[in-house]
């Protein structure tokens, strides 16, 4: 059962959208739907070599309470991150406690 105490840090979860636009059709976006207290840890960070420079690749591990919208198209913003959710798990399937797993999406600038 997770503590609210380690609850400290302030999420956002988004849904993926398409905006309609006359000129260009569909433009994706994204439509915040709740705003959440949670718990982040970071688990791995690696950087390799690519044609672009040197991409890093972080994940982590966030938990919260339970909640049934969320789903891994979503995204998490977190300190101005973007995290893409990989997985969520029901933690004991009692739906008490939520555990996302999150890559860090890059960031242009």
């Amino acid at each position: 059962m997770i503590r609210a105490g380690t609850m400290r840090e302030r999420i956002t979860l988004t849904h993926p959208t398409n905006t309609e636009d006359a000129r260009w059709g569909p433009t994706p976006g994204e439509s915040q739907y709740a705003t959440a207290w949670a718990e982040v840890k970071p688990i791995t960070a690696t950087e390799r070599m690519q044609d672009e420079g040197i991409q890093a690749d972080t994940t982590h591990v966030l938990r919260m309470r339970y909640r049934s919208d969320v789903t891994s198209k979503d995204v998490v913003t977190w300190r101005g991150r973007k995290l893409q959710i990989e997985s969520a798990i029901d933690v004991e399937g009692r739906h008490r406690e939520l555990e996302l797993t999150c890559r860090e999406l890059p960031t242009n600038g």
